[in-house]
């Protein structure tokens, strides 16, 4: 498993150090979903989570009416399977919504953004009985 990463570890290592392989994205690479995605993600963020980040952090209360409209528009669970409900988008779709939310705020990130660290594991190594089970307690 490891051999097979090393690959990535070195597009990680030529990122951190300025370095840029032809392997990396760049922005022509988006396409116009992924632009359209990317506009939706920041249209979100700057209505309803930089508007309200400072509010929440005043209270310390969790931002529930973020996280559900969230939810609603697709900014959570995006990497989840088609068949388990998700929308199933690409690592780079991923990485759009990412960095739109994380500019607003990255703790109202973490919330929303959160599930993610779950639902991977589940994803690569889990049955089709525990990805129908657990993904879809994420979808709802």
């Amino acid at each position: 498993m490891f051999v097979g990463n090393i690959k990535n570890l070195r597009h990680v290592s030529q990122a951190f150090a300025g370095k840029r392989s032809k392997e990396l994205f760049s922005p022509l690479d988006l396409t116009k979903k992924h632009h359209n995605l990317k506009e939706a993600a920041y249209k979100f963020t700057e209505e309803e989570i930089i508007t309200k980040a400072a509010h929440y952090d005043k209270t310390m209360e969790f931002p529930w009416d973020i996280i559900k409209k969230a939810h609603a528009n697709g900014f959570m669970n995006s990497e989840i399977p088609v068949e388990y409900g998700g929308l199933a988008l690409d690592l780079l779709s991923n990485v759009l919504i990412s960095e739109a939310i994380g500019y607003g705020c990255t703790g109202i990130g973490n919330a929303i953004l959160s599930n993610e660290l779950a639902a991977t594991p589940i994803i690569i190594g889990g049955s089709a009985e525990i990805k129908k089970k657990y993904l879809g307690l994420l979808i709802k």
